[in-house]
């Protein structure tokens, strides 16, 4: 299996979404393996963090860039 597929099996098993054949694939590649394993708890570690994530903040940056753009162009310019 390559890295892009059990890339997604992963995702599909943390997201709950994996079918009962993809979680067997999972269950294998961690069998090969202490890379695998190690490789697996960091995307866990990943996803727990990822889902602490405050996704409602609109940090506004068309706003912001158009800010730092007036004000170097006037660095700039003067």
């Amino acid at each position: 299996m390559d890295k892009e597929q059990i890339a997604t099996i992963i995702i599909r098993s943390l997201s709950g979404q994996a079918s009962p054949e993809e979680e067997q694939a999972l269950q294998a590649w961690l069998q090969h393996g202490e890379a695998n394993r190690q490789e697996y708890a960091q995307a866990r570690q990943l996803w727990a963090a990822a889902a602490e994530v405050d996704y409602s903040l609109d940090p506004q940056t068309s706003a912001e860039w158009g800010k730092l753009s007036r004000r170097l162009g006037k660095r700039w310019a003067g």
